[in-house]
Formats: C-alpha cells, structure tokens, sequence
C-alpha cells in the first residue's frame, strides 16, 4: 500500500482528500502547515507528497526547497504541488525546485 502525506491548511479541502485517498487504498497521513509536514516527512517513509503552496509556518515552496537542497530526503521522492495561485507566477520556481 502506498504512503502518503497531505500538506494542506485548508481543513476542508484536506478531510475531502484524505477521505477520497483512502478510499482508494492509500496509507494517508495529514500535516496543517509547511513545518508540521516536513517534520512527519523526516520521521516517515513516503511514497508521494501532495503539497499546497500558501501554508502558515513554512511556504510549500520552502519545503519543497528543504526537500529538495538539504540531501537529507530521498531524492526520488515525489512531490505533486497543489496551489490555487496564478500558475505562470509560481509554476517555474516549483519546477525549478523538483
């Protein structure tokens, strides 16, 4: 079964993912803000990340950085970026950053 982890500050758009995710067969695992996430991220062994962008604590551009740059994940770790921000403005930063 395949582990994943939610970062999402919205609580609603995240209990709906969560809930359509594990319905489907995923092992799901939540985190409220950019910090909270990476810290679970460090303390477990994911197979994917969904990833919003506008998070308190800690941008998911930051933890998407931190992921990325430390050399302390995986580094095929895959990550899908979630944001409802305008897509040209953060859409290259994010592909920069894998």
């Amino acid at each position: 079964m395949a582990k994943l982890i939610i970062v999402e500050d919205d609580p609603f758009l995240l209990s709906i993912l969560a809930e359509k995710l594990k319905e489907t067969g995923f092992d799901i695992e939540t985190a409220i803000d950019g910090e909270d996430g990476l810290n679970k991220i460090k303390k477990n062994n994911f197979n994917l990340i969904l990833l919003d962008m506008v998070l308190p604590e800690m941008s998911g551009m930051d933890v998407l950085k931190e992921l990325r740059n430390s050399g302390n994940y995986d580094s095929d770790l895959k990550v899908i970026v979630l944001s409802n921000l305008n897509k040209s403005e953060h859409e290259k930063e994010a592909k920069e950053n894998g």
